[in-house]
């Protein structure tokens, strides 16, 4: 890294002295959503698409500042990534591991609370996605106005409260808009305001990506250069719907563009039509490839060359306004690119949802000309989105918290990386977590499988020949040797692996566990309780369907439902999220497997069982299916459990091969056999 920082440093001190101080920089945070590792094309690992069209914006930024190759959010999904963010703390200190916990607490100080309080300006455009608390609300938490969205996704383009009125107005239509929310954002111009007190605001013919770049642009336009500012810029892009693209950035790479038609009798794909299904068949379809999207990859370029765009924007307006060089700008991505939307994480292994590298490592810049380095990649550095917070305060001469658990970057820009992190840690729940120090990086119960994509030439996207899978067992690896997380060596160290996990119950040992964003600790998820009574549904020679929905983690393994053993019986259970049907007729065993896991949260799966053919459906779509099922000959002698695999006598009264009850890491809500 350069000497010259320290230096540099005071000087430009002396030269603001006559006016504005110069350790109160303007701060600029931007945030992209679910950004591939890969997608920026100054990067040598950039894939080819990327480096064809170009990323200016990126580039731009990348030569004015540095690139933190060993970079990491604080969570493999946004709204706990988000919380840690601003807050410059581990977000599981108050329960904040995975969707719905932790909220923002009371007693949590931001970042904008904290530069506010040092007599900073503060705004935020765009998604706001902090699982709840009494200071969710942004204008709440430190920010003077606010215009955005309150929630983990939005659409691009559909902004108006006509739009709204188009759905409601459909028969299909029940109230609720799932993963396809749209409509009016909130605009809050005053602090302190509650979310209820916001305005809803409609644009027509807009693009979520222009609305909060154009008013990021205005505000640098019209600040006041004596009253320093922090300005957050919070993108969707490029969260799904990524399916769904502005015009103008569609034609720059050829992606499928669907003109909307509020007014049209029917909708069709990209647009969801409630008289055609439910949200929720549309949003696994689309939004979690349970149908695989032709056109998905250049959709997400549309997108990203959207936000590229806007970081050229707001380097335009610091240069007009002759404030590039009093501005900390910092470009960071929430957590990783997402198999969903088709982004691409090379080299890392895994996706957003997962602790594999590509849910965790993301793309990080810092950038003040003057005053930090220009064009630097620093490879050594273990840095995390909570060190924003006290760069931000170091570089402003603002006291820091002494509660924080980042680490201001400005030491590391200065070249000595022995002042930053020795270990970093992630979690989803106390069992469920990873642990990197240094190169090693050991892994907890963090299984994960999906549907994979691979993208041709020509950019078309069709469905890989195998199924993505990272192994829920404990993993040991080398990252300086083993980026992409290929061998395991628990085995030939079992030393670290023994002192990694020492270290992680140290800092397991700080934190409460899960909570509601109440703070009320939340009861660990448990198998489904067994019933006292088992039942027993008469399925001898004929045919019945099993219903189920189910409430899991993308990794969750157990038997939703068993009935019978060995001799005569069947089950629905799952292995790493993906369904698997068993069925035992004369001691002879047959199974069918889904095409595809299933995703967070809840679903519905159904069997049917026929004669002549099994199938199996996850909310309503055709997942797996054989010709070869048949009737069972006998009726079952042990009764139907729910969650688990009854043992009545011995272990042939278990249905799989499995030696135990195989109880279900998560919840049964209902299930039928009829």
């Amino acid at each position: 890294m350069k000497p010259l920082y320290l230096f540099l440093l005071a000087v430009v001190g002396l030269v603001h002295s006559l006016g504005r101080a110069a350790d109160q920089p303007n701060i600029i945070v931007i945030i992209a959503d679910d950004l591939g590792y890969a997608d920026l094309a100054f990067l040598d690992h950039a894939p080819d698409d990327v480096k064809h069209l170009g990323t200016p914006g990126f580039d731009r930024l990348a030569a004015t500042g540095t690139y933190f190759a060993n970079a990491y959010g604080a969570s493999p999904i946004c709204s706990p990534s988000r919380a840690g963010l601003i807050t410059g703390r581990y977000q599981q200190r108050w329960g904040n591991y995975w969707y719905g916990e932790g909220g923002l607490p009371a007693d949590e100080v931001t970042l904008p609370e904290t530069l506010k309080k040092a007599g900073y300006r503060t705004a935020k455009y765009g998604k706001t996605h902090l699982n709840g608390g009494p200071k969710e609300f942004p204008t709440q938490h430190g920010f003077d106005e606010f215009l955005g969205f309150m929630h983990h996704t939005w659409d691009y383009i559909r902004l108006s409260e006509k739009d709204v009125a188009a759905h409601q107005a459909r028969e299909g239509f029940t109230g609720d808009f799932g993963c396809q929310i749209q409509g009016p954002l909130l605009r809050a111009s005053k602090p302190d305001m509650s979310q209820e007190e916001a305005t809803p605001t409609s644009y027509e013919d807009s693009f979520t990506t222009r609305i909060f770049t154009d008013e990021a642009v205005s505000y640098i336009h019209e600040a006041d250069k004596q009253q320093p500012f922090y300005l957050h810029v919070s993108h969707n892009a490029v969260h799904m719907p990524t399916y769904i693209v502005e015009r103008s950035w569609a034609a720059r790479t050829g992606a499928r563009y669907v003109e909307w038609d509020r007014t049209a009798d029917k909708w069709t794909f990209p647009y969801w039509d409630p008289d055609t299904e439910t949200h929720q068949v549309f949003h696994k379809k689309w939004g979690h490839m349970g149908e695989i999207d032709i056109e998905g990859r250049r959709c997400y370029l549309a997108n990203l060359l959207a936000l590229d765009h806007s970081i050229s924007r707001i380097l335009d307006a610091l240069e007009e306004t002759d404030l590039r060089r009093d501005t900390l700008v910092v470009f960071v991505s929430d957590n990783g690119g997402t198999i969903n939307t088709y982004s691409d994480n090379t080299p890392l292994n895994g996706w957003k949802y997962m602790f594999g590298e590509g849910g965790i490592r993301i793309p990080y810049l810092v950038s003040m000309p003057g005053t930090l380095p220009e064009g630097e990649i620093d490879h050594e550095a273990l840095v995390s989105t909570m060190d924003i917070y006290p760069t931000a305060l170091e570089l402003a001469g603002i006291e820091r918290p002494q509660n924080l658990d980042g680490k201001s970057l400005l030491p590391v820009l200065n070249g000595d990386h022995d002042t930053h992190h020795d270990h970093l840690v992630w979690a989803k729940n106390r069992d469920s977590w990873v642990i990197r120090q240094g190169d090693w990086k050991l892994t907890n119960k963090v299984g994960w499988s999906h549907r994979d994509f691979q993208v041709a030439e020509n950019g078309d996207v069709s469905e890989a020949a195998e199924t993505y899978h990272y192994s829920g067992d404990p993993q040991l690896f080398n990252l300086r040797a083993d980026i992409g997380e290929t061998t395991n060596l628990i085995e030939q160290h079992p030393e670290k692996a023994a002192e990694l996990k020492a270290l992680y119950a140290q800092w397991d040992g700080q934190m409460p566990g899960p909570c509601t964003n109440k703070g009320v600790p939340k009861p660990k998820r448990s198998t489904t309780t067994k019933t006292k009574k088992l039942t027993h549904p008469k399925v001898v020679e004929r045919a019945f369907t099993i219903s189920a929905t189910v409430d899991i983690d993308y990794h969750c393994s157990g038997v939703i439902c068993a009935h019978g053993g060995r001799r005569s019986g069947y089950a629905l259970y799952l292995e790493k999220g993906v369904p698997y049907f068993r069925l035992n007729n004369a001691e002879k065993g047959q199974v069918i497997k889904a095409q595809t896991a299933l995703p967070y949260g809840k679903s519905e799966i159904t069997l049917s069982i026929a004669k002549a053919s099994w199938t199996m459906k996850i909310d309503g779509i055709e997942v797996g299916s054989s010709s070869t099922g048949g009737l069972l000959s006998k009726q079952p002698s042990e009764g139907l459990s729910i969650g688990y695999d009854h043992i009545e006598n011995s272990p042939q009264s278990i249905v799989g091969e499995w030696k135990d009850e195989q109880h279900l890491d998560g919840r049964v809500r209902s299930l039928k056999v009829n």
